[in-house]
Parts: structure tokens; C-alpha cells; sequence
């Protein structure tokens, strides 16, 4: 007999949650679909139907907890998109570094598995999630910048700036080892922001000389 509506809902939460829990801990290898099974109670039945394989339940786990770690940092945090140009960017830096440092974001943990064993399952996950951060950021240098900059200079400003944000904040750590326990992700924002602005304004100068 087929599962009710809120009986499913209630059964792929579960097995989301406990791959999320696996997944994050142990990684792509060293977690098997009996784990998971075992984790949240429900049947290897039930988790194939729902998931299929193991493969498909990992990019599902990853999507589920990217979207978690999106809803606690939206991208704009409380701005909307006609806010000035320079809030927009300093809030997208500030959001995104906020929620890869977040020791309760579980993504951040399942990335960290995926980057030091690559598994090759993610890579077009990992480019459409990655699409809208890219996006804001082009559209709040654009906004800033105006017709002044060069098509080239945008771009690599961009990327400058989508780097900053983007490195794991365990692999940023190893980086400062001496300050490994002051770690401050405003501090980092506020310095990636900055350092953004004075690229940009920098930018804006040689063009008109």
C-alpha cells in the first residue's frame, strides 16, 4: 500500500537527514546505503524507491543541504535587488563567507569530503549552484562600475572577488596557522570587501587615464 503524502515526506526527510549526517562525516566511500538504512530507520526498499542509487542520493543529500545553508544565509541577506550597488556587494561577501563558515552548516563538512576525495558526481551541481553568486557579483560590479571597465576587467574582478569568498575555511586556516584560533568571518568580509573596492576603484583609474 502506497505510503500517504505526509508519511513520505516524514520517510525522505529521514533519509536525508541520516545520509546528510553520514555523507558529511564520512564521505562519498566510507558510507554505504546500509549506514544510512541503519541511521534512519527505514528500509533499503524505501531508500532505493525514493533515491535510487547511492550516486543519485548523494547529489540529492548535497542539494538538500545546500539549499538548508541558503535559507539560514540568502544570498542578498536582508537586501533586495534595488539596493545601492556597494551594500549589494559587501552583503554578498559578507553572506557567503558567513555560511561557509558556519560550523552548524553541514554543507560545508560535505565539501570539505568531496574536495579531498573528489568523487566527480557533483561537478554540474557545483557549476548551477555556483551560477547565482557569480551572477550577483557580476551584476553588483557592473552596477558599480557602469560602461567605465572593459568586458575583461569586469570578468576577472569577478572571479578575483567569487575566489576570496569561495576558499573552505579549513583550507583558509592552514593558510594562517598562527591565527588558526582568531578566526573571524566578519573580519574576513570586511577585508574581502576592501580589498574588492579597492580593485574595482583601482580598475576605474587606469581606464580613464
Amino acid at each position: 500500500m502506497p505510503e500517504k503524502n505526509t508519511d513520505k515526506a516524514t520517510t525522505k526527510e529521514k533519509i536525508l537527514t541520516a545520509a546528510a549526517e553520514l555523507f558529511s562525516q564520512y564521505g562519498y566511500a566510507n558510507t554505504t546505503l546500509a549506514n544510512i538504512t541503519s541511521r534512519s530507520g527505514v528500509n533499503i526498499a524505501l531508500v532505493n524507491y525514493y533515491y535510487g542509487d547511492k550516486a543519485a542520493l548523494y547529489r540529492q543529500t548535497w542539494e538538500y543541504l545546500h539549499q538548508q545553508a541558503l535559507n539560514k544565509y540568502p544570498l542578498l541577506g536582508n537586501l533586495d535587488e534595488s539596493a545601492p550597488a556597494v551594500k549589494r556587494l559587501y552583503e554578498i561577501i559578507r553572506s557567503d563567507i558567513a555560511r561557509r563558515s558556519d560550523p552548524e552548516i553541514r554543507e560545508n563538512d560535505f565539501m570539505m569530503n568531496e574536495l579531498s576525495t573528489p568523487t566527480q558526481l557533483m561537478d554540474d551541481l557545483h557549476a548551477r549552484a555556483y551560477a547565482p553568486l557569480r551572477s550577483a557579483l557580476q551584476k553588483a560590479v557592473a552596477d558599480i562600475a557602469g560602461d567605465r571597465l572593459e568586458a575583461e576587467d569586469q570578468r576577472m574582478a569577478v572571479l578575483a572577488i567569487f575566489s576570496m569568498c569561495t576558499i573552505p575555511v579549513k583550507h583558509f586556516q592552514q593558510l594562517e596557522t598562527e591565527v588558526q584560533n582568531k578566526y573571524d568571518p566578519a573580519t574576513r568580509a570586511r577585508y574581502v570587501y576592501n580589498f574588492s573596492m579597492a580593485c574595482i576603484l583601482d580598475l576605474l583609474s587606469r581606464s580613464n587615464q
